[in-house]
């Protein structure tokens, strides 16, 4: 999928229509320029879109799979999409966005969406840096884990996001400041 997004012309933009569920080995990059919607089937039957599965017990060690990181400056819309097992844990205390990371001045839409069991340092679900924006229309949070922002880190305190828009949207928990 990656190779598709890369080859994305930027004066429109690039659908990606997932008719069946998708298993990711690697971070989607979503770059500069560039406005990426992905839906997936309809809303009764969700496509999954999942970070690797957990190695078997013998081995211990999990993979980093984050689904997406969206640059400044990119836009990524989803839809009808479960975002399951995402996960960023590679030791540094800026480990952001087990699923997405949104970084300045990019944007995320996304509606019928569920976010379930990701994780990360901070935003087990999405890691929001400020300067852009966050839209969150019908979204669930299911299970997801980080020590600082179970669903949503919204960067830092003193900088918040430039626009953060939530309708319908159920969160599993809230806990500090600049975390929702």
């Amino acid at each position: 999928y990656q190779a598709l997004i890369d080859r994305a012309p930027r004066d429109a933009p690039y659908l990606l229509n997932l008719a069946r569920d998708v298993e990711l080995d690697a971070t989607l990059v979503i770059p500069s320029g560039l406005t990426v919607v992905i839906r997936g089937s309809h809303a009764r039957n969700k496509t999954v879109l999942s970070g690797q599965r957990p190695p078997p017990i013998a081995s211990g060690d999990l993979p980093n799979v984050r689904h997406f990181d969206v640059q400044g400056g990119a836009s990524l819309h989803l839809s009808n999409l479960i975002l399951a097992d995402g996960r960023l844990f590679a030791g540094e205390p800026e480990d952001c966005g087990g699923s997405v990371v949104v970084r300045r001045g990019g944007h995320l839409t996304a509606q019928y969406t569920t976010f379930k069991r990701n994780e990360a340092q901070k935003g087990g679900a999405i890691c929001f840096e400020s300067d852009g924006s966050l839209e969150l229309l019908a979204v669930s949070m299911i299970e997801n884990e980080a020590i600082e922002a179970h669903d949503i880190y919204l960067g830092r305190p003193s900088r918040p996001p430039a626009s953060v828009d939530l309708l319908g949207v159920t969160l599993s928990s809230a806990e500090e400041e600049g975390a929702l």
